[in-house]
């Protein structure tokens, strides 16, 4: 099992411009930006007994490869989650259940995922770097710490009975990769002396089960 530290954060369209060139980022970033379209596939049961256990299982296709991840809740404050992460190359849109691990899925919870369905996807593009953080005073961090920084500018879409509904991704992520997570908190606080930043414990998950009408 991995585990996933990552700061959500919402940002404003007129700061994205600003956001990409910000000298912070310019200063700390260990190379150039990375850009992808990423699509993702959602699904659960028609009870959605996976969202009721704290879970979310998707398909992500990233331009070259198709992983599979499953993710639980986790615990967030201020936009800080922590949370259990697991992942695996699949070979398409198409869920394989020997993967999922009998330690996190109950046998209850396990029984009825043969039933398992697309219940919404998310399309966006990512501009995401690799930022270096050297423990320097201003950091107030013992150790350096790695951490990728993404932008994701996209929708969330899902089909009722009413249509096609979506709703707008505009959202900025700092993952962890190596350090202490305080670094997380330290980036959004001097990027925010300039941008409008607000944290965001909704993910994009949580969005998709929102479209649904069914997630409080």
């Amino acid at each position: 099992m991995g585990q996933e530290i990552e700061l959500k954060l919402s940002i404003q369209r007129e700061d994205v411009d600003r956001l990409v060139h910000h000298p912070f980022v310019q200063k700390y970033s260990a190379g150039p930006s990375a850009a992808k379209h990423l699509t993702n596939y959602y699904y659960d049961t028609p009870g959605q007994d996976l969202r009721a256990h704290g879970m979310a299982l998707r398909i992500r296709f990233d331009g070259e490869h198709y992983i599979q991840t499953l993710k639980t809740r986790g615990k967030g404050i201020k936009g800080l989650k922590v949370r259990g992460e697991w992942e695996w190359r699949v070979d398409g849109f198409q869920i394989e259940l020997n993967r999922m691990p009998p330690d996190v899925c109950p046998p209850d919870l396990r029984a009825k995922l043969d039933r398992l369905t697309l219940v919404f996807q998310t399309d966006f593009e990512r501009m995401a770097w690799l930022l270096r953080i050297p423990a320097e005073e201003q950091f107030n961090i013992q150790v350096s710490a790695s951490v990728e920084m993404a932008l994701d500018q996209g929708e969330v879409v899902t089909h009722t009975e009413k249509g096609r509904v979506c709703d707008a991704i505009l959202e900025m992520e700092l993952e962890l990769q190596e350090g202490d997570p305080e670094v997380l908190f330290r980036i959004s606080d001097l990027l925010g002396r300039d941008i409008h930043l607000v944290a965001s414990d909704i993910s994009k998950a949580r969005r998709g089960y929102r479209l649904l009408g069914r997630y409080h």
